[in-house]
């Protein structure tokens, strides 16, 4: 009888919190969110982190629910906006979407942009609702394991992490040694990790935190793209791309043949997004140029990527999106953020007065 009550209880609960959010106010939040993501990943140099730091303070006069809904509509659209620039223009809107311009800027130069930008958002989608159903099962095994990630499996995660970096490194060795010994260089500006004294910052204590990665990112790659196109401007004005109409209607659409084509791509990439997603402070970038890796390891045609091959383009939008699904395993279960993006969650959580962690199941368990 006892174990009946609480089933009743639970059920409701459940009812109760999917009535709240299907509710037309959390609906509009959640559409708006997404929109204003996808304006800001589409603008180099924005981002959704940015937009989310200035939006959270405003939720204070809403309910929790919207109040949070929103920052997480505005997370997840960002990283779909940031695929059109990188697509379209090789400038990526957001540093995870540096892995999409590998091929989807080659492909929209081959007179497919429509394809290319399509095949980005159709990825997404997928990638995000797999995370999503992660997030809902298995949760708490997940978060457990993040949480027992100690010195050990950290080198592990590194020493994994360099060896991906030697699968993208191409033809040239010497230039990947180069790219390597150079961000290793970046990555030790600011404070040491273990006695918190400076280093190679040269007196200026805005170096004090290290390089902000986002504008790293960014800055490479497009300021890169800036030089090389004004050096072959000569005077005169072009396009990013110059599409040509070929009047096959399969160069603007992806059809089904060809989204079914990549399903060993989108579940490797799915996978590798979430697992990554779950463990913090490693993030979507990482996981984006991971599943390319894996992807053109385990391809019949590796010289194809790079020059436009549609696998590439699913791997990192599939990888990147199913992150931010899993950022919030940590974050709902143990109070941890997963990535910049779910510190932002987590203020919008401690504005209405609530602790993420596993007591919010607790006390709040028709708001999760």
């Amino acid at each position: 009888m006892h174990l009946e009550m609480i089933a009743v209880v639970d059920l409701s609960v459940i009812l109760a919190g999917l009535g709240d959010a299907f509710s037309l106010t959390n609906l509009f939040f959640v559409v708006f969110g997404v929109v204003v993501g996808q304006f800001v990943g589409a603008v180099p140099g924005i981002g959704p982190v940015m937009a989310m730091a200035i939006a959270v303070p405003f939720t204070f006069a809403l309910d929790p629910l919207p109040a949070i809904a929103f920052p997480v509509g505005v997370n997840k659209g960002g990283l779909v906006g940031g695929a059109v620039p990188a697509v379209l223009m090789n400038r990526p809107g957001t540093p995870d979407a540096a892995a999409t311009a590998l091929d989807g800027y080659p492909l929209a130069k081959r007179g497919k942009p429509l394809k290319a930008s399509k095949m980005a958002l159709f990825s997404s989608v997928t990638g995000d609702t797999f995370s999503d159903i992660v997030l809902i099962t298995v949760s708490a095994p997940l978060a457990i394991l993040a949480l027992r990630m100690g010195p050990v499996e950290i080198l592990a995660l590194m020493v994994f992490a360099f060896s991906v970096l030697a699968g993208l490194v191409g033809k040239s060795l010497i230039k990947g040694v180069i790219a390597a010994a150079l961000g290793l260089l970046f990555a030790s500006i600011g404070s040491d990790p273990e006695n918190y004294t400076p280093r190679l910052i040269f007196g200026f204590w805005d170096l004090y935190d290290g390089l902000p990665l986002a504008s790293v990112a960014i800055g490479m790659l497009a300021i890169s793209e800036i030089l090389r196109r004004l050096s072959e401007a000569h005077g005169s004005v072009k396009s990013a791309i110059e599409v040509r109409d070929t009047g096959d209607p399969d160069d603007r659409r992806v059809t089904w043949a060809e989204y079914w084509s990549c399903r060993f791509v989108m579940l490797r990439g799915a996978v590798t997004g979430t697992i990554l997603g779950a463990l913090p402070g490693i993030g979507s970038t990482a996981a984006a140029f991971m599943s390319y890796a894996f992807t053109k390891a385990a391809s019949k045609e590796p010289q194809s990527f790079g020059k436009g091959n549609i696998q590439g383009i699913a791997a990192t939008e599939l990888a990147n999106s199913a992150v931010v699904g899993a950022n919030l395993i940590p974050l709902l279960t143990l109070g941890i953020p997963g990535s910049v993006g779910a510190a932002m969650i987590i203020s919008a959580f401690m504005i209405h007065g609530m602790q993420p962690g596993p007591l919010l199941f607790e006390t709040q368990g028709r708001l999760v």
